[in-house]
């Protein structure tokens, strides 16, 4: 098992090919988040490096070089992590939590003149979380229980059936997928499956965009 891929490889800025982001809650809701809008030093790093790689990612889509994916169950966890903040961390207040929200909600929400607008432009794509997700979900529980990951959810799981998904349905290379997350879970997942793309955490302030983005 070559497990050096799934953290140690580069991405291009500016590839031949378009990248396919697929993204999780945390990270998502880290774009909408102030560091100062944070609990302790390390929450506050890893709003500050998320909002790094989202200044390229966001720099790449504007590009036509990039496109985004969220499922559906990870759009609503967001919507959580964002609610968490504001209830119980009591880290924002209801004016910046309805912003947030707002924010969230036109960005993923596409309007009858984006539609058929000849030049769309659509910052998020989001992907149903259907049969064929659920049941590539099922699988990996089994890697998971197999290598003592129970504590994975069923939204963590539909993340990397979602990128299989993808490979398998719309014939996408893996090698054009990025997974980002910042549950190390996840990534022990996708290590131990050994099938899928690669994964990077975007959210560990360790690993700065200079490490992982090149430009050749």
């Amino acid at each position: 098992m070559n497990s050096n891929r799934f953290m140690r490889k580069k991405i291009l800025l500016e590839p031949q090919n378009t990248l396919f982001y697929i993204i999780d809650a945390n990270f998502f809701a880290n774009k909408y988040l102030k560091s100062s809008e944070s609990v302790n030093v390390t929450d506050h790093d890893r709003i500050e490096n998320s909002h790094a790689w989202w200044e390229v990612i966001d720099w790449q889509i504007n590009n036509n070089i990039a496109i985004v994916f969220i499922n559906e169950l990870c759009i609503a966890e967001t919507f959580k992590v964002i609610a968490k903040k504001y209830y119980q961390e009591k880290v924002i207040n209801n004016n910046v939590f309805q912003v947030i929200k707002k924010q969230i909600t036109n960005n993923i929400q596409l309007s009858v003149r984006k539609l058929i607008s000849k030049s769309r432009y659509i910052q998020f794509h989001n992907i149903t979380v259907d049969r064929d997700i659920i049941i590539g979900a099922s699988r990996y529980l089994e890697i998971a229980h197999k290598h003592n990951l129970q504590s994975l959810s069923v939204i963590d799981l539909t993340i990397l059936s979602s990128a299989k998904y993808l490979m398998d349905f719309y014939r996408i290379k893996k090698e054009q997928i990025i997974i980002l997350t910042g549950d190390r879970k996840i990534i022990k997942c996708a290590k131990f499956s050994n099938e899928g793309p690669c994964v990077f955490d975007p959210l560990d302030p360790n690993n700065t965009i200079d490490k992982y983005f090149v430009n050749s």
